[in-house]
């Protein structure tokens, strides 16, 4: 496996206009990653300054301290009642499958939606919330192939929130260019929502992932309740991050694991942390997969 970082890591940072993009590369780089997850300029205008402006600029950057185009993301909401909303959700995957293809992104990170009970609009259950998703991803598919770009659809939100759910949505497109992006700890919802061991669901999907996102999570007690609160990898300890580590490379699985860091401690050294721990996880699951 190799290793990336999504901006969505240092997402406060970046809003409030202490880091840019050169900045989160070079730490990235200093942090010994092999490739960074880029953001479409639609839903993530916080990431780049000027998309059209600084394209080239980005890709020299890269080359310059050797990382590669992990991913690209697009951060849309395909369960969407009002058709006009609809559409425009499917507009930014569109646009944002464009943009990947400049990048040369081999994979595209998509959303399915989100369902009431996870910020969706009332009434968007599981049954119609999925169809609208599958309608979504029917009415970019094409775009996708032309560009040859695969769109991966990750476990967010809820709409799809199950390894059985993303099966099904992707054998129904029977088609290389829809695939996972596979979250191990987006099958451990906060306080709401049915949980999944996410090695369970690893072993249903392992076929069709082409890229992961990893953090971990740790108990907290609020007001009573009892949640699952993001963690500094490592020290969260609710997310088999070892286990699944090990599973990736006995599967032989060449693709990257890409954090996306959400937990309290300051960005920049719950990041560095993470990624560090990330590293020791590469170099342990080398060694178990190969043995001694």
């Amino acid at each position: 496996m190799k290793i990336s970082c999504t901006p969505i890591s240092f997402q406060k940072t970046f809003k409030a206009g202490q880091i840019t993009w050169e900045q989160f590369f070079e730490v990235l780089a200093d942090n010994h990653c092999d490739g960074v997850d880029l953001l479409d300029s639609q839903c993530y205008p916080w990431f780049f300054r000027n998309y059209k402006d600084e394209k080239k600029t980005v890709q020299k950057k890269l080359a310059e301290l050797d990382l590669h185009v992990a991913a690209y993301a697009c951060g849309n909401n395909f369960a969407k009642f009002a058709p006009e909303a609809h559409s425009h959700a499917v507009g930014a995957v569109i646009n944002a499958i464009r943009e990947a293809a400049e990048f040369g992104a081999q994979c595209l990170r998509i959303f399915g939606g989100h369902h009431e009970s996870s910020g969706g609009e009332p009434g968007m259950t599981y049954a119609p919330g999925l169809k609208l998703v599958v309608r979504g991803i029917e009415s970019c598919i094409k775009e996708a192939e032309k560009n040859n770009v695969v769109l991966a659809l990750e476990n967010h939100g809820r709409l799809p929130g199950l390894s059985d759910e993303m099966l099904t949505i992707v054998k129904h497109f029977d088609s290389p260019f829809v695939r996972i992006n596979f979250d191990v700890s987006n099958f451990q919802p906060g306080i709401r929502g049915e949980s999944e061991d996410p090695l369970d669901a690893y072993e249903k999907l392992k076929p069709y992932i082409v890229h992961c996102h990893v953090k971990d999570l740790a108990l907290e007690l609020r007001d009573g309740l009892i949640y699952r609160m993001p963690a500094v990898a490592g020290e969260g300890g609710l997310v088999p991050l070892r286990r699944f580590a090990y599973a990736l490379e006995r599967d032989g699985y060449n693709g990257y694991c890409s954090l996306e860091y959400e937990a309290a401690t300051p960005e920049m050294t719950g990041v560095s942390k993470s990624l560090a721990y990330l590293d020791e996880l590469k170099a342990a699951a080398k060694l178990i997969a190969g043995g001694f």
